[in-house]
């Protein structure tokens, strides 16, 4: 695999290697950062790392993504935003949980809650209010 490097009053440098199906891996690296990139063959970035002083950013684009593992998954942050353009699932084959210190805001158009097998069961340490147009029982 060929390998160019260039050098840019020594400030910054660059360098190129060709990868397997037309792709390029690109490292450039400046006083402040590196950046390590995977060109596709059509010129986007599908993985970017970005050093900085203050830690890696990781960035991954493509048509789809997918993160597997045999063991466990963590993410831990300040904050965890997920947003999709279209359905948003989540899904296990045994028990799920949501837990928080704080409350718990679920907003939509409308809900629908539907236990397949068993009971749905609604516990407070304070009050329970239904507030609703009309409050219909098994209907």
């Amino acid at each position: 695999m060929p390998k160019t490097k260039s050098n840019v009053l020594n400030l910054a440098t660059t360098e190129r290697m060709a990868m397997v199906g037309g792709r390029e891996l690109l490292i450039e690296s400046n006083c402040d950062s590196n950046i390590i990139r995977i060109i596709e063959p059509e010129g986007t970035a599908s993985l970017t790392i970005l050093i900085t002083k203050k830690g890696p950013i990781v960035q991954l684009t493509g048509k789809s993504l997918m993160i597997e593992a045999e063991g466990d998954i963590s993410l831990e942050a300040e904050k965890i935003s997920l947003h999709s353009r279209k359905t948003t699932t989540i899904s296990s084959e045994t028990d799920l949980s949501f837990k928080a210190k704080g409350t718990i805001d679920s907003k939509a158009s409308e809900h629908s809650i539907c236990s397949e097998l068993g009971d749905v069961k609604v516990k407070a340490n304070d009050d329970v209010k239904l507030n609703g147009e009309r409050i219909k029982l098994n209907c």
